[in-house]
């Protein structure tokens, strides 16, 4: 059976501004199989933020292929893409990427507006305090969020990440800006997602995650230099 995540011969180039083509991203295979918790590890420049991109559609490979559940990239519209983001994928930042003057409650709320949601407003609202709650923010709901602790706002990203019930969360440096015990905190909520059934994809230059991964990837000047199943 293959993998719900899977590229071939995927390459990804950028411009550096001076008629030169850059490499980011030049991987043969690779598969990332449902219910996996897979840690990819990279030093700064090593192409793990930009793989992160391209599995959660965010970018196109310049050549190459990917899939997620067998639908290939290629053949979706724009915004199917954007449905796909919003449905299927969660994301959590190292920044949070939480507008500040927007209430943690509001904050959530704009997942559901993205992927269009069909629940209706009450129900909009019993899953907002549903996964408010998962987190331990129920209290912050009407709290702005750029009044919040960097635990806070974290987790109020993750509430975000999971309100649309998506298969997949993918996390870029999750815990970056936390001192070490919230850090703690926050990866342990992922492993907790993670047994309810949730495909976690985390990139990282902390080789401490390792232990929390079921598969570690290692990646080095854009290709993978380790595949591991733990």
């Amino acid at each position: 059976m293959g993998g719900i995540i899977r590229l071939r011969n995927a390459v990804k180039e950028f411009n550096d501004g001076k008629n030169k083509r850059i490499r980011a991203l030049d991987i043969d295979a690779l598969e990332i199989y449902k219910g996996e918790f897979t840690v990819i590890l990279g030093r700064s420049g090593s192409g793990k933020s930009t793989l992160l991109n391209v599995i959660g559609a965010q970018c196109d490979l310049t050549s190459g292929d990917v899939y997620f559940d067998d639908k290939d990239y290629r053949s979706l519209k724009d915004s199917e893409k954007a449905l796909l983001r919003a449905r299927k994928f969660g994301y959590v930042f190292q920044n949070y990427s939480l507008i500040p003057q927007y209430t943690v409650y509001r904050n959530i709320e704009l997942a559901l507006i993205i992927a269009k949601s069909k629940l209706s407003g009450k129900d909009q609202k019993n899953r907002i305090n549903e996964c408010a709650n998962l987190v331990g923010i129920d209290g912050l709901l009407r709290k702005k969020a750029g009044n919040l602790s960097g635990g806070e706002k974290q987790r109020c990203a993750i509430a975000r990440a999971i309100v649309n019930d998506p298969e997949v969360i993918l996390a870029d440096e999750p815990t970056g800006a936390l001192d070490v015990k919230t850090g703690e905190e926050v990866l342990k909520f992922f492993q907790e997602l993670n047994k309810a059934g949730k495909t976690i994809i985390i990139v990282t230059h902390n080789t401490a995650f390792a232990e929390y991964a079921d598969r570690l990837i290692e990646l080095s000047d854009g290709k993978i230099i380790k595949n591991e199943k733990s």
